[in-house]
């Protein structure tokens, strides 16, 4: 399986401000359709809806390239997902 990396930009609604940020994912999978899925699968979760203080995901702007980073720290699979 190949690591990939992929960043959802968001987009958080403050009064009077805009407050932009990125959700990280790195996942595994065959192919990077497979990996888009998976962190979005991941994002729409309630634990990171908390971690992004609800700001929306933008993700006609999200990004995925090939994982260059150290073999750890790479997301568990996503239940129901096969490469």
């Amino acid at each position: 399986m190949t690591k990939w990396i992929v960043s959802i930009p968001t987009l958080r609604e403050d009064p009077g401000e805009r407050v932009p940020g990125v959700q990280l994912y790195v996942v595994e999978a065959s192919h990077p359709r497979l990996a888009r899925r998976a962190a979005l699968d991941r994002a729409a979760g309630a634990p990171a809806l908390r971690h992004r203080r609800g700001a929306a995901l933008q993700v006609e702007r999200l990004v995925i390239a090939r994982w260059t980073g150290p073999d750890d720290g790479v997301s568990a699979p996503t239940p129901g997902l096969t490469g």
